[in-house]
């Protein structure tokens, strides 16, 4: 949702069934929450907010929405918001608030295993300047190391990792 759409949604135990006409629940567009992580971002005075809701397709494909909030006398300001892309093209890794930065870390396409997986990342960095948030520097790319010693892999699968 954007900043300033006027779209809100209310979650119940963290999460909102979009649409009720689905046929089953599992099948059915939600919105569910992951995850908030608090830290310290340059040039904001107050302690930031990063949370991580989920829009779930009723399919398999699924986008992780990060919220950017601040405090302010007491009131959540949304600073800022991102989509994410969807599982091993670019699905959230994960996010946090380091050295004064917003890092964003999701899952490097070049490496998938099939549609759901990667085995690599990719990290971007933000910096936050004149009232929104700029990337800074150069991507880092990085390659998980393989589950299983390629020398010892006694099946197909196991090659594939």
């Amino acid at each position: 949702m954007a900043l300033g759409s006027g779209t809100t949604v209310k979650l119940v135990d963290g999460r909102h069934a979009v649409s009720g006409d689905c046929g089953s629940a599992d099948l059915c567009p939600t919105v569910t929450y992951d995850s908030v992580g608090y830290g310290a971002v340059a040039a904001i005075k107050s302690t930031v907010a990063a949370v991580v809701l989920t829009y779930h397709s009723g399919g398999t494909a699924h986008w992780q929405y990060v919220y950017v909030f601040t405090v302010e006398s007491g009131v959540p300001r949304l600073l800022a918001w991102l989509r994410t892309g969807s599982r091993a093209y670019q699905g959230l890794r994960g996010v946090s608030i380091a050295g004064g930065n917003l890092i964003l870390e999701v899952n490097d396409p070049e490496w998938r295993q099939g549609d759901c997986c990667s085995a690599g990342t990719i990290a971007y960095r933000y910096r936050w300047a004149k009232g929104s948030f700029t990337a800074i520097g150069q991507p880092v790319f990085k390659t998980d190391p393989p589950s299983v010693d390629r020398a010892k892999a006694a099946t197909p699968a196991e090659l594939l990792q």
